[in-house]
């Protein structure tokens, strides 16, 4: 297959995937100074009403390499879900009310917010559990290198797997990518540090690791967290 002919084929990929796979939209926020215990409160009672409406919440503490934000997550398991729902709450007098009270009375900053589709459209934001860690690679794709960067990343979820992670892999933004999150959960941080010591002498994984191109993509940011059972 020619060059041109796979990058066609990717971007075809990645709209039409759009329609029918996960979507997650991440809100970063800190706290302000004394006020973590509260603004996850806060979280906690804005989760109750969007899981009303039927949407699918999480709330994540980041670690190493964040700023000791917290990441308020919703998942939709379509374009079309998350186009009626978004019209709802947007309609919902428990949360119009909610939202003003809180705007009156902020206890964080909004540091960063952002969609991303999930690229295996077998998977349904209901199986994300309501526990466990992560870590996230965040990538800045070169001009061109989307298919090669795809093709990586089919390549070590296979060799990630197993070795004992579950991976997922995420176009940021609603259009043609060029920034990709690839996303590693775990049970506990036990089982991470179990993957990590794996993945450090694994033979295949350094085969693999050696082979791939350095100028295809740029590691942009690297951070862990866990997910809250709230």
């Amino acid at each position: 297959m020619n060059y041109t002919k796979k990058i066609l084929l990717s971007f075809s990929f990645i709209f039409s995937l759009s329609a029918y796979s996960e979507i997650a939209e991440v809100y970063s926020w800190k706290a302000d100074p004394g006020e973590g215990a509260s603004m996850i409160e806060t979280m906690v009672e804005a989760a109750s009403i969007q899981r009303e409406m039927g949407a699918h919440v999480t709330i994540n503490q980041l670690d190493v390499g964040s700023q000791n934000q917290i990441d308020y997550v919703i998942r939709f398991d379509s374009t079309a879900e998350w186009g009626s729902y978004r019209d709802s709450l947007q309609a919902s007098e428990k949360w119009n009310e909610f939202w003003n009270r809180v705007g009156e009375d902020p206890n964080g900053e909004l540091e960063l917010s952002f969609a991303a589709i999930n690229l295996d459209a077998n998977e349904k934001a209901s199986s994300f559990p309501n526990s466990g860690v992560y870590g996230v690679w965040v990538w800045d794709v070169a001009a061109g290198k989307l298919p090669e960067v795809l093709e990586n990343f089919a390549q070590a979820k296979v060799i990630h797997e197993k070795l004992g992670a579950r991976i997922e892999y995420y176009s940021e933004g609603l259009g043609l990518p060029n920034t990709l999150h690839y996303v590693a959960l775990f049970d506990d941080w036990s089982q991470m540090a179990d993957f990590l010591s794996k993945a450090a002498t694994d033979q295949e994984l350094l085969s693999f690791q050696a082979g791939v191109s350095p100028d295809s993509a740029t590691l942009a940011r690297q951070i862990t967290g866990r997910t809250l059972p709230l």
